[in-house]
């Protein structure tokens, strides 16, 4: 059961991420309709299973850990929320935000992101995307598509690492 909710919370945030990388690219407009899936359907059902872990002590938010990468999600939440509010240095959208707050809670929640090789190896592989856009000065692709490169290439590690989510990491 717990194989099928992880499989319908990658797709729940997974399709609208691709569905917005290509409005994005196209338009430069995301509307917001297409985060209601991820936002109304994967953000509560993840924030459910992340409390059902912490309740049932599957994992023990005063263990280093465990704390320590949720901790880090929160930090990292408010700094994109930060920069997404000022316009100064980095241009970030609110699709741009939704995306990655969206990608932080759901896969918190299905333990993925409590590795944090997997939660460095996130932002790492975005940054490095956005660097390399920088310095060649390619203007065309919008931050939300490295998102979404950086979210798949996370997911599909993920899933190869644990025999297809089978395998519990914590």
């Amino acid at each position: 059961m717990e194989q099928y909710l992880l499989f319908l919370l990658i797709l729940l945030v997974g399709i609208p991420l691709l569905i917005a990388s290509y409005s994005d690219y196209k338009t430069r407009k995301v509307p917001i309709r297409i985060w209601y899936p991820a936002v109304f359907v994967a953000l509560p059902l993840a924030m459910i299973l992340l409390g059902m872990d912490i309740w049932n002590g599957v994992i023990n938010v005063t263990y280093s850990y465990y704390s320590v990468p949720i901790a880090f999600s929160i930090i990292i939440i408010c700094i994109f929320g930060i920069i997404a509010h000022s316009d100064k240095h980095i241009k970030m959208g609110g699709a741009d935000y939704i995306a990655i707050v969206t990608i932080i809670i759901v896969l918190s929640s299905i333990n993925l992101y409590l590795s944090p090789i997997y939660f460095i190896m996130f932002f790492v592989f975005t940054f490095i995307t956005i660097i390399y856009t920088k310095f060649k000065s390619i203007k065309v692709i919008p931050l939300i598509i490295t998102i979404t490169l950086a979210y798949f290439a996370t997911v599909i590690l993920f899933l190869f690492e644990t025999n297809l989510g089978t395998l519990p990491l914590v």
